[in-house]
């Protein structure tokens, strides 16, 4: 099985004090993880920053 390498290199945030299902739903721990999902992401593309 073929896989495509990614387009970007990985990084790890961590989020001090949250647990991943607070990831989810606690708003304390929520708005930091998206914020940081949104830098990477390119509007209208589909496809993430290098």
């Amino acid at each position: 099985m073929l896989v495509a390498a990614p387009l970007f290199p990985k990084e790890i945030h961590w989020i001090e004090g949250a647990g991943h299902v607070d990831l989810y739903d606690v708003e304390r721990h929520v708005g930091p993880a998206l914020e940081k999902l949104t830098l990477r992401a390119s509007p209208g593309t589909g496809r993430c920053r290098r």
